[in-house]
């Protein structure tokens, strides 16, 4: 037997495990245990999947990569004084009738093997027989029987579990059995693991498409801010606990967001988590995370049961914005404070963060802003007088500038009082910050007595 079988890497330590417990025990029972090589060859195969993302709308996503790794499985299957196992039967009694319901197990050997083959042929009508025995030949119950191949007569028997001992020599049917158990490890359909019943209980993967997720996780951070996993709190969680929480009760938003995915329409958060995945999959991995982000990238879907993977996505948009805004400063050059204290007028800003906190005794947004000059503004607004803003959008707003301050050699104009936020488009031009002063009454009357 030369067999060649990719096994999930996830799988790859505990299929080891199993193999060497069984190859023990065949060299106990005295029979040449098979080998098994582990190969440094992995392969993505895309395996078909149906997932549903959210109770009131089933979707279906056909392929999911997973990655394996080859094997290679040598040994010949053992002849048991002139006869080879070729099939195990488990008899089902369905009906007083006499009919069968049986679940045949092959013994498989090379992939080319035309005993194989016509096992394959013949699986109807052993799924239906009866449990014979052509050594005792008597009529009884019998729950397991094996068919047994002879090479130099060409015979074929089908013989009883409690039979086999005294047909083929002592010990004979802890060698069968064992045998097939090895037959069943190398047999064994790990990708039926993604095709699990949910209504079964178990904790099983929920791959979602990488492109929903930080379609998603855009949408969140827009608008109400990126939350790490440190800085969150029970009042403000962080936006991996929105992503799963959104797959789980869908908002609006991220209803559209999906049924715009699965059908194929245009979607600006869409457009954008492509964007974000082409820009973290040009990444060099540099560090743990980059290394982590492009491991995620390249296989294209994110398990929703996996925290970590939905965590690390969950930060990809907040990323690119922040190096992109960074990049957008560092063009400009700006680092000058705006106007004076008490001032009081109109500004166009554009948002680029969003930070709440809420364990605090007076909970508060922080907002940071800048125009199109490059000049930082902030404003800490309390909970409830702070308004729908999102990042990446350009509003004209009335505000009192509050202070100037520098942080990390960052010039800050302080704002207060910000109120009429009107979006806009970026190259909308600015409007005049203070408006011309009115002429005193004072001074009206005084230009009428001069005339």
């Amino acid at each position: 037997m030369k067999k060649e079988i990719w096994i999930p890497l996830t799988r790859i330590e505990a299929f080891k495990k199993a193999f060497v417990s069984l190859a023990k025990k065949s060299v106990k029972l005295g029979v040449v245990a098979p080998k098994l090589t582990v190969s440094d060859e992995k392969k993505f195969f895309k395996i078909p999947h149906e997932n549903r993302i959210y109770d009131s709308n089933a979707i279906v996503f056909t392929e999911v990569p997973i990655e394996k790794v080859k094997c290679h499985v040598e040994g010949d299957i053992p002849v048991l004084n002139g006869w080879k196992p070729i099939a195990k039967i488990d008899h089902q009694l369905v009906d007083p009738s006499g009919k069968h319901v049986n679940l045949v197990s092959i013994m498989r050997g090379n992939d080319s093997d035309s005993k194989v083959e016509e096992m394959g042929e013949r699986l109807d009508a052993l799924m239906a027989c009866k449990p014979n025995c052509d050594h005792c030949k008597q009529q009884r119950v019998r729950n397991q029987t094996f068919l047994l191949y002879n090479e130099e007569t060409k015979e074929e028997k089908q013989v009883g579990s409690t039979c086999v001992d005294d047909f083929l020599g002592e010990k004979s049917i802890g060698k069968m059995i064992n045998l097939f158990d090895i037959n069943y490890l190398l047999s064994t359909d790990y990708d039926s693991e993604l095709r699990d019943d949910y209504s079964s209980g178990r904790r099983t993967n929920e791959f979602i498409p990488a492109e929903l997720l930080v379609a998603i996780a855009d949408s969140i951070t827009r608008k109400y801010g990126f939350v790490s996993m440190p800085n969150s709190t029970p009042t403000n969680p962080s936006t991996a606990s929105l992503i799963k929480h959104e797959f789980r009760k869908p908002g609006a938003d991220s209803l559209k967001i999906m049924s715009d995915f699965v059908n194929n329409k245009e979607n600006i958060f869409i457009s954008s988590a492509k964007e974000i995945c082409a820009w973290i999959s040009s990444k060099k991995p540099e560090n743990s995370y980059l290394i982590s982000s492009l491991s995620l990238a390249k296989r294209e879907f994110i398990d929703l049961s996996e925290f970590f993977q939905v965590a690390i996505a969950a930060s990809w948009p907040n990323s690119m914005i922040k190096e992109l805004e960074n990049k957008k400063q560092s063009e400009i050059k700006l680092n000058e404070y705006f106007g004076e204290p008490k001032q009081r007028g109109k500004l166009k800003l554009r948002v680029s963060g969003l930070y709440s906190e809420t364990e605090t005794m007076f909970p508060y947004v922080a907002v940071t802003m800048f125009d199109d000059q490059g000049r930082q503004f902030r404003w800490k607004a309390s909970m409830g007088s702070c308004p729908e803003i999102n990042i990446g959008k350009t509003y004209v707003l009335t505000a009192t500038i509050k202070e100037h301050n520098e942080y990390k050699e960052r010039k800050q104009t302080q704002l207060t009082r910000c109120a009429d936020f009107e979006e806009v488009e970026p190259g909308t031009a600015a409007p005049e910050f203070l408006a011309p002063k009115k002429p005193s009454r004072k001074n009206k009357v005084t230009d009428e007595l001069s005339m």
